[in-house]
């Protein structure tokens, strides 16, 4: 497994180099491995930042722009799958690229709008949500994990796929919604 799948990432190039390393240490492990199969762990931020109310078919990806510092996330995603099918060539493994959408859990990395309402909650203080149209699109780690299962015993090989959960797209009315029928006041 490799991967930055629920990574954030500071946009320096140091940190860039050093995600380069770390990809470039699992493609030597495997090297040494011979594994039959890899699987490589991204997520949507690959595709760049969509456009409102925009459709993108199979293959299209999103705005990015490469000389940008905001599209940092999506190039460093794509130059991680770049090295992946890169060693893929070299080493001779099949390969699976699960793409998941925001991974929400109490270890993830990546910080969303939600992080301070989530942490007020959980401590019993009272906290302000404000509505919104915006949805929040996120994938649970459980299903994640079906996924990376699933890509080892029957999806094709050699294939990308994108994991999401099953009603795991909520606006903020949504979830404060759910929240108070939870927690009450």
């Amino acid at each position: 497994d490799g991967g930055a799948c629920g990574e954030t990432f500071d946009g320096s190039v140091s940190e860039f180099i050093s995600e380069m390393n770390v990809q470039k240490a699992v493609l030597r492990f495997a090297e040494r491995c011979k594994p039959e199969h890899f699987v490589l762990l991204s997520d949507c931020r690959v595709y760049g930042k969509p456009q409102r109310y925009r459709v993108y078919s199979e293959g299209e990806t999103a705005v990015s722009q490469s000389a940008s510092a905001e599209s940092f996330d999506t190039q460093l995603l794509r130059t991680i799958e770049t090295l992946c099918a890169s060693g893929q060539k070299q080493i001779g493994f099949t390969k699976t690229v699960l793409r998941s959408g925001i991974v929400l859990g109490a270890f993830c990395k990546i910080k969303t709008p939600l992080d301070n309402v989530f942490e007020s909650v959980a401590k019993g203080n009272p906290c302000k949500l404000y509505n919104s149209e915006n949805k929040l699109t996120f994938t649970y780690i459980s299903d994640l994990l079906k996924a990376v299962i699933m890509s080892l015993a029957s999806l094709d090989k050699n294939q990308v796929y994108n994991v999401s959960s099953k009603n795991a797209t909520v606006s903020t009315a949504e979830i404060s919604a759910i929240l108070h029928n939870v927690y009450g006041k």
